[in-house]
């Protein structure tokens, strides 16, 4: 969806030949020597015209091209996904929702973080962290119920494993962004009166 540029065009062995009939058709512009799809839509339907066997090994060696040239996580895991690439694709998820959240791309973080949490291997703790983390990405966007709805996930995870704390500290938040949507503390006490409730003892 990026392009392609010089460095990538070589690592993956595109000569200016091979674009060549594409660019004089109109599919592919060439900006400053990156090259990428006029449209999205083109681009989308290009990849839905591929075989799922070429559109896996495209798929991989774009990701090993973008591996050797050190390009972010963000460039390379939806590569490693389309290719099946699970060793890379769970930590390249997570480092790109890392980068993007430190660059103050709260949107993007949030986008990520689901990724991320839709590839396997979380136990109910590591999940809650994740729907915590996207929660608070949602917050500063001003997503306040979809940032809502991850905390009470959260929670539900956070009490299923005896997580007093993390129960409490949900609930603290379930408040706040109650207090924020709808501006009426009455939505917001019953959050806080489970908080202090969990975290009494």
């Amino acid at each position: 969806p990026r392009g392609a540029e010089p460095a990538l065009q070589a690592a993956l062995r595109l000569g200016a030949d091979a674009a060549q009939p594409a660019l004089q058709a109109g599919l592919l512009e060439d900006q400053a020597g990156q090259l990428g799809f006029r449209h999205e839509v083109a681009r989308l339907a290009v990849e839905a015209s591929l075989g799922a066997p070429q559109r896996h090994v495209l798929h991989a060696t774009a990701h090993a091209a973008l591996l050797a040239l050190d390009a972010p996580a963000s460039r390379r895991v939806q590569h490693a996904l389309q290719a099946g690439l699970m060793q890379h694709a769970v930590p390249e998820a997570e480092q790109a929702a890392a980068e993007a959240t430190q660059a103050g791309l709260h949107r993007q973080a949030a986008t990520l973080i689901g990724l991320r949490l839709n590839l396997p291997g979380d136990d109910a703790a590591r999940r809650a962290d994740w729907l915590e983390a996207r929660s608070q990405a949602w917050t500063l966007c001003n997503e306040l119920p979809l940032a809502m709805a991850d905390r009470e996930a959260a929670l539900d995870l956070r009490v299923l494993t005896g997580d007093s704390r993390g129960e409490g500290r949900n609930c603290l938040w379930l408040a706040r962004l109650q207090w924020q949507h709808a501006g009426q503390l009455s939505l917001a006490r019953p959050w806080v009166d489970r908080a202090v409730r969990a975290l009494q003892p």
